[in-house]
């Protein structure tokens, strides 16, 4: 809050002054509220990758979207569809069916 408070001086005219977060890159991601957002994917990643961890351990670990539990076979897909050099998962909205018509 105080942040926001400096960045803007009231006065006759509104003079915005810049923030550093204003030429910073913001990544979203829109995913089915039964899927894993970013923090569970990786808190699911990390265990099965480097520990060895099995599926039930690790679906009783991570959460979806919605802040429900993951079945084993939910939280495995979830894993392997993870794409580690683009540090996400790969989704497939490209193909939703949407074709170019110019």
């Amino acid at each position: 809050m105080l942040l926001l408070a400096q960045a803007f001086s009231y006065s006759n005219q509104v003079n915005v002054a810049r923030t550093p977060f204003q030429n910073m890159v913001v990544i979203q991601e829109v995913v089915s509220k039964r899927s894993m957002d970013f923090a569970n994917l990786r808190k699911a990643y990390l265990p099965r990758h480097v520990k060895k961890v099995n599926w039930e351990r690790i679906a009783d670990q991570v959460v979806n979207v919605s802040g429900y539990e993951l079945s084993w076979v939910m939280a495995r897909d979830n894993v392997q569809d993870m794409s580690v050099a683009e540090g996400r998962r790969k989704f497939k909205y490209s193909n939703c069916g949407r074709m170019p018509w110019k």
